[in-house]
């Protein structure tokens, strides 16, 4: 007679050969899924670049606007600034500028209150107040939170400054004539230095868009939600459910551990090998179409490969919660229904549809605590050239702890004779 691990073994081929039998359908699916998807991502990458590249950010000042100083300030920023986005600074009321931010034609807008400039003369700087939105979570709206804030701490120094120069120079003859040409050029070179991104950080392009940040990382998102929704694709082989051969199996000496572990194999085995074949399938396509038209994509095999070798770990987390999902559920029907809506919501609890920042504080912090949320955070890591966070690493396998536990614990339920689904 066989051994239980001989059964074993036997069990696991059987169940991966059943899975491998309808292959031509599942690859189907499975590419629809990545088209799919890919349209989803082209669409979020093309509004990304809508919202992110604008050429023109445009911040309204307004209030006690009238001093010399404070324009020719103003005007430094806009003719000296070096940033990807065109700084606008238009002149306004606060009524007009209420009425503009409202119609969404400015991103945010800068208050000197009244007497500002008088009392700042005097030597007492009073507080600028600025107005955006954090509604929008996208890049441009941070830059111009940060931008405005950086003005208004820009203008409160350089206020003191530029008024004890001016003081300075009355006191020893200077007249107003002769000092508002040397305060000018001063102004403008010192605003210049400020703003000027080169002599503050250096901008590093990955050259492929969408990577994002760690936290962030649009792509990492997206393949994150066609790893979990895989699980659709077995949805004919993980669904059938043999109550009988798996008392008979439990008789011979393979229980429901082994059984879960035998089955849990196979279908791990075939998604990394689909995911796999998918991997070479695209090197081969890319390195065609590199040949043919060099430059013409921003992708090349190098990343697809450095992307395969993000999946492991994220493939085993989502796996095992797709096959305790199969194993919780009876059907075609409600296998489907419960892989699918599981893995919408929290792949978007997770940011993996939206960035995490979209979301307030308490659910990133969710988020991140989810298999979704683990996985991204690998996939974003590696792909980064960063080692993936212990907090990843531990959540994602204690989910697979539990999610096998599950498993084994619905599979001896049924052995025992409770009523299936």
């Amino acid at each position: 007679m066989r051994r239980p691990f001989q059964r074993f073994a036997a069990y696991s081929a059987l169940t991966a050969k059943r899975y491998f039998r309808l292959f031509p359908f599942i690859l189907i699916v499975t590419v629809l899924l990545i088209a799919v998807l890919s349209v989803a991502l082209f669409g979020l990458m093309s509004d990304s670049k809508e919202d992110e590249l604008n050429d023109t950010v445009t911040i309204a000042v307004a209030g006690d606007v009238d001093d010399a100083y404070l324009q020719i300030a103003i005007n430094a920023v806009e003719k000296l600034d070096l940033t990807k986005y065109s700084m606008k600074f238009p002149l306004m009321s606060e009524e007009e500028a209420r009425e503009a931010f409202r119609n969404s034609r400015i991103s945010g807008y800068i208050i000197f209150p009244e007497g500002f400039m008088k009392s700042a003369r005097a030597g007492e700087v009073g507080q600028i107040y600025y107005v955006t939105s954090d509604g929008n979570p996208s890049l441009a709206s941070r830059f111009t939170a940060e931008m405005i804030k950086t003005i208004s701490s820009l203008v409160l120094a350089a206020q003191k400054a530029t008024y004890g120069f001016e003081g300075f120079a009355l006191d020893r003859g200077m007249t107003y004539d002769e000092l508002i040409p040397i305060a000018e050029k001063a102004v403008v070179k010192y605003v210049g230095n400020i703003v000027n991104r080169g002599l503050l950080y250096r901008v590093e392009d990955t050259g492929f868009d969408g990577y994002g940040t760690e936290d962030d990382s649009i792509v990492a998102g997206i393949v994150t939600v066609f790893l979990t929704l895989w699980g659709i694709a077995c949805c004919t082989v993980a669904t059938k459910k043999d109550v009988r051969l798996h008392r008979s199996m439990r008789a011979k000496g393979v229980g429901a551990a082994a059984q879960i572990a035998a089955e849990y194999a196979a279908y791990l085995f075939f998604f990394i090998t689909t995911v796999a074949l998918i991997a070479a399938i695209a090197c081969v396509c890319l390195a065609v179409i590199s040949a043919a038209a060099p430059g013409s994509i921003p992708i090349d095999v190098h990343t697809v490969l450095t992307w395969v070798k993000a999946l492991p770990f994220p493939i085993l987390v989502v796996s095992s919660m797709q096959f305790f999902l199969y194993e919780a559920t009876s059907g075609i029907q409600n296998g489907v229904l419960a892989q699918f809506l599981t893995g919408v919501m929290i792949g978007f609890l997770s940011g993996c549809l939206y960035p995490p920042y979209f979301f307030p504080e308490t659910v990133q912090k969710i988020g991140a605590y989810l298999p979704t949320g683990a996985a991204r955070s690998v996939i974003a890591s590696v792909t980064s050239g960063r080692s993936p966070s212990t907090q990843s690493i531990l959540t994602g396998l204690a989910f697979f702890a539990v999610f096998s536990a599950l498993s084994v614990l619905f599979r001896a339920g049924r052995i025992k004779g409770i009523k299936e689904g």
